[in-house]
């Protein structure tokens, strides 16, 4: 067959569609295809900021950051210390738990801030990434930086920034200056905990003098307690919503349990709690975990439960007998009481 077209060595759009062809056939693997496609191409892009009048480019793309502050003479010299890099869209070019200690300046495309697999934020064309390691070197890389948008950066040796900040020390205050603006972006992310225990009772309609119950118990606590019922649910809003809205501000989740429909399964009737109910739990316990999910069952009410729900707190109250509900739950509230005592508000 003879030597195969090699997109990187030479460029052609229809050249390199019958070498895909013919490769795919061959057992190439195509994701290392697309990549060679658009590195083929990518000199198109780093061609701009070849020359004299690349580096002007650049260096007028790094005046207009926070580091470059408007200097023209730094910006000029940061882009005679760095090397221009394509940025390929999909790869990462920082890992975090990496030791290198380069900084990359944005000069055309789009990254993504990746947190443990989560996009937190991104970073354009006159941002820089890298700079905590480059600052101190023996910090590893605390995040991944991923390409988004194909796109053209600078990559410069932490040295050289140490070399030119000793020449301009004003290059550590805008980098003080980026990171607070950047702690401030990070502490938005972060979920405030609540100065105390924040609970939402899940139940029935049939089953809702028991959790009115619970709620009532628990009132001259240090606590919050808001039962389903309590305006969650308002007419402008989708239902799913108004839910998210109280997973994301509520510490502990009780779903009160009650034979509301009566089903058959493998050939014998059986209790069990109302959908939305069981909707409502798994979307709790999904974001609080088992710990802050519990379950009150009636006791002897032989309620089925779906062995999902296996292995939550699960807590029993006699729901017939003598005097009134509410001295019936009493028991069942002081070791909720407990529970949520010991277990304290999500931080």
């Amino acid at each position: 067959m003879g030597t195969p077209y090699h997109p990187i060595k030479n460029v052609g759009k229809r050249r390199f569609r019958r070498y895909m062809v013919a490769s795919k056939f061959a057992g190439m693997p195509e994701s290392w295809l697309a990549q060679a496609y658009r590195r083929s191409f990518m000199g198109v892009l780093t061609k701009r900021f070849d020359g004299i009048d690349g580096m002007r480019r650049m260096a007028d793309v790094i005046a207009r950051s926070t580091i470059g502050g408007g200097d023209e003479t730094l910006a000029q010299a940061i882009v005679e210390a760095g090397t221009v890099i394509p940025l390929i869209s999909g790869e990462a070019i920082i890992r975090a738990g990496g030791d290198d200690t380069d900084i990359y300046f944005i000069i055309s495309g789009l990254v993504g801030i990746d947190v443990k697999g989560v996009r937190v934020n991104h970073r354009r064309a006159g941002d820089h990434v890298g700079e905590i390691s480059a600052a101190d070197p023996s910090q590893p890389r605390s995040a991944d930086v991923v390409v988004v948008e194909d796109g053209v950066a600078l990559r410069v040796p932490e040295g050289r920034i140490h070399e030119l900040a000793k020449a301009k020390p004003e290059v550590w205050r805008r980098l003080l200056v980026e990171a607070n603006k950047r702690l401030v972006q990070r502490n938005a992310l972060v979920r405030p905990a609540n100065e105390q225990p924040v609970i939402f009772i899940i139940s029935s309609v049939e089953a809702l003098e028991t959790a009115r119950a619970i709620q009532l118990a628990l009132s001259h606590d240090s606590m919050l307690t808001t039962v389903w019922t309590d305006g969650v649910f308002r007419t402008s809003v989708y239902p799913v919503d108004s839910l998210a809205a109280a997973v994301e501000a509520s510490d502990f989740a009780i779903a009160v349990l009650h034979g509301d429909d009566l089903v058959a399964t493998r050939g014998t009737d059986a209790l069990v709690p109302r959908d939305n109910v069981t909707f409502e739990l798994g979307l709790f316990m999904g974001n609080l975990g088992r710990q802050r999910s519990i379950l009150v069952e009636p006791r002897d009410g032989h309620v089925k439960l779906a062995s999902d729900l296996r292995g939550l707190t699960t807590l029993s109250y006699r729901a017939t007998g003598p005097g009134s509900i509410d001295s019936r739950i009493g028991p069942t509230v002081t070791e909720i009481r407990r529970h949520i005592a010991e277990v304290g508000v999500r931080r």
